[in-house]
């Protein structure tokens, strides 16, 4: 905490906090005990199954590569067909657009299936100029015509911010 203050800062502010911890700033507060809640088993079995899946679609996502489908991540649509009892818990209380994000890609779609199967498409859409990701709904705001909803959103957010 005393070299990444403001970092460590932040996330001790929107982390859930133990009987005890002082909620108002990490340096309060000694750090060298166990948090158990974050060591739960089902929660660590979920990440290992996105590791997994983010490891072959970053296989696909390198075949597509060098079938010239695509070229950088951000200009790709991965399509996860699976059956969603052997995917698990692992994108339960995740989107697709989540998924996405974790997986380094434009766009993400599970479809269900019998076979497991990773494809990579070309994603269809205008590139937003912040986050380079190519979306179908860029250019939907009239006042940011260059950018997807969501970093329109932090622009008009941070705008409303230095107005202040």
């Amino acid at each position: 905490a005393p070299i990444l203050a403001f970092t460590c800062d932040e996330i001790w502010l929107a982390m859930p906090h133990r009987e005890g911890d002082d909620p108002r700033n990490v340096l309060l507060n000694e750090m060298n005990k166990p948090f158990t809640e974050y060591e739960k088993p089902l929660f660590t079995a979920d990440w290992e199954r996105l590791i997994k899946i983010r490891g072959a679609v970053n296989t696909a996502l390198e075949q597509a590569r060098s079938e010239k489908k695509i070229g950088k991540g951000l200009e790709a649509k991965v399509t996860l067909t699976i059956s969603l009892d052997e995917l698990g818990l692992a994108i339960d209380g995740l989107t697709e657009e989540d998924v996405a994000d974790i997986l380094i890609v434009s766009q993400f779609e599970i479809v269900n299936g019998e076979k497991t199967q990773i494809d990579v498409t070309s994603a269809q859409g205008q590139k937003c100029e912040r986050c380079w990701k190519v979306l179908p709904t860029v250019g939907s705001f009239s006042k940011h015509p260059t950018l997807c909803p969501r970093c329109a959103s932090v622009i008009a957010k941070s705008t409303s911010f230095e107005a202040l």
